[in-house]
């Protein structure tokens, strides 16, 4: 056998695995989106409350130990974050039964701007980096507004006047490129 067919075989192997690997790698990626898409459906109910100031002897410590609750709430869960810090502002996430609930909640939230208490929704990690750029990019004033809906990104651009202001929905990091 010629050093030139030895290499011919080679490479043919070489494609073949390379072939492989390009369709595990397709298969990893659809089964990363399906895993994330059942993490954001998840979470489409839960909002996180951070900044919360428990003290003894409050609703807030009743509601901690599960005692005590307003029935009009409908909430399925909660959960406290633990901080190591004990005089540190404690983190609650709570699920709704329904999302028309937790978009209640968030509406009346708004009343808490100024506050050191912080209502939000309960982001995937990656929805998250992109909310925070997102954020940074508005501070620089290269987009008008951000904010999430539905555990979703979007962001209204600048325009010349607000009826040609339009507003995207951001899946990826790399479509805010074009806005830095």
């Amino acid at each position: 056998m010629t050093d030139v067919h030895k290499l011919k075989v080679k490479l043919e192997e070489k494609e073949k695995k390379i072939t492989e690997l390009e369709g595990k790698v397709e298969n990893l990626e659809k089964l990363d989106k399906r895993a994330e898409d059942l993490e954001l459906s998840t979470r489409k109910e839960d909002v996180i409350i951070s900044g919360l100031d428990v003290k003894p002897r409050t609703y807030a410590t009743a509601a901690r130990s599960g005692a005590g609750g307003d029935e009009g709430l409908r909430v399925e869960d909660q959960e406290w974050l633990e901080t190591k810090d004990r005089k540190a502002k404690h983190t609650i996430i709570i699920r709704f039964v329904n999302r028309k609930h937790k978009t209640d909640l968030l509406m009346q939230g708004r009343k808490l701007k100024g506050t050191s208490v912080y209502m939000n929704e309960h982001l995937t990690a990656k929805n998250a980096e992109i909310a925070k750029e997102a954020r940074l990019l508005r501070k620089d004033g290269k987009i008008k507004a951000t904010w999430a809906r539905d555990c979703k990104v979007l962001i209204r651009l600048n325009g010349p006047s607000p009826e040609a202001e339009k507003v995207m929905m951001i899946k990826e990091l790399e479509q805010l490129e074009p806005y830095r």
